[in-house]
């Protein structure tokens, strides 16, 4: 019925009630990255609240990102961002994509005992 009520109904915290109740947060069971600028005028990046906290949740898996300026969606390049277009998005999400496939390889040279892998 307002807005914060919008974001917190639909946004990524969206079922989060207190960090001793956090919601569907807390069940990332894989990396996930979000990543938010904070002059976005869409995407609030205050439904996170207390976004050192929203780290520990998810099992370790959740990764907030947060820049001073991109805008909403894809945080274009140059003067003019036809040329460059949004690349530095798109390096962020491979880096991240390729951080967790190294980490993973890493992981499964460790044998632990009891771990069914």
């Amino acid at each position: 019925d307002s807005l914060e009520d919008y974001y917190s109904r639909l946004g990524a915290m969206g079922d989060f009630v207190s960090y001793d109740n956090p919601g569907r947060i807390a069940n990332v069971s894989i990396p996930l990255l979000c990543v938010h600028s904070l002059d976005d005028p869409v995407g609030y990046w205050g439904v996170y609240r207390d976004p050192e906290s929203v780290v520990h949740l998810g099992k370790g898996n959740t990764v907030l990102l947060f820049t001073k300026r991109g805008g909403h969606v894809g945080w274009p390049l140059g003067i003019n961002p036809s040329i460059e277009a949004w690349k530095w998005m798109s390096d962020i999400a491979s880096s991240f994509a390729e951080a967790v496939d190294i980490a993973r390889k890493e992981d499964s040279d460790i044998i632990i005992p009891g771990k069914t892998y």
